[in-house]
């Protein structure tokens, strides 16, 4: 993303922007890559997709609840 915006500030006065064809593949090379860690995560493992859906929906609440605590029941501030 950086060097897209370095490209656009650079070239701000033309009409046509133009951006290197190496940042958009390496864009889509990163996108890919997530995308075949899924694939192995679901079909090479056989973790199943409900439960890593589940899962990461758990971060949430985790969160809220955390968050609840830390305000209910402050740290002691060593006085």
């Amino acid at each position: 993303m950086d060097a897209l915006v370095a490209a656009s500030q650079a070239q701000s006065g033309t009409a046509q922007p133009r951006v290197p064809v190496g940042v958009y593949f390496r864009a889509l090379f990163r996108y890919a890559l997530i995308a075949l860690t899924v694939y192995v995560i679901f079909i090479l493992l056989k973790v199943p997709p409900v439960s890593m859906v589940v899962g990461l929906c758990a971060l949430g609440p985790a969160v809220i609840a955390a968050s609840v605590y830390e305000i209910a029941k402050p740290r002691s501030s060593g006085k």
